[in-house]
């Protein structure tokens, strides 16, 4: 069950992007601001068909480059696998396990990444439909949660999973 969870988490943010760039189309101008500047006034712009495709393919993009991480450490050799003590994780007896946890590490962070993606999106998507700028308050706010929740996942996960057990 817990296994699930970062996957439809990362299938409700891919189909959330999707309905956004959906509901958000006719209210869109021809030419989207892309791009903002501190105060959070455009300085870049798109077509409209432009700015979807790109929103859409870079979150498909995005969460693929991380799953496929996942997977790709499968036929590494252990010499290109950077992780705490290699030695111990990825002896035989442990390979297959240490690789499943840490295509699990990368499911998470794909799912986090999307939701936060997501919130980017609808928040430019939201700035275009009432031409008052960007919400730098908002968007500040989720990168802040989102980084803050990268490094605890990865501090927790890493010290927890990672750390040779004393015998």
């Amino acid at each position: 069950m817990t296994r699930l969870v970062p996957w439809a988490m990362l299938a409700s943010a891919l189909v959330g992007t999707a309905l956004l760039a959906f509901f958000y189309w006719d209210q869109l101008p021809a030419r989207v601001a892309s791009h903002f500047g501190p105060g959070g006034q455009a300085n870049g712009w798109m077509s409209k068909p432009g700015f979807v495709a790109v929103m859409l393919a870079t979150q498909v993009g995005v969460a693929a480059m991380m799953l496929g991480v996942g997977y790709l450490i499968r036929v590494l050799p252990t010499s290109m696998i950077n992780i705490p003590n290699r030695e111990y994780w990825l002896a035989e007896s442990r390979r297959d396990r240490t690789l499943r946890e840490t295509a699990s590490m990368m499911a998470w962070i794909a799912a986090g990444t999307a939701v936060f993606l997501m919130v980017v999106y609808w928040l430019t998507l939201d700035a275009n439909v009432d031409e008052k700028g960007l919400n730098s308050t908002a968007t500040w706010i989720s990168t802040i949660v989102f980084i803050a929740g990268l490094i605890g996942f990865c501090v927790v996960r890493l010290s927890k999973y990672y750390r040779v057990p004393t015998e």
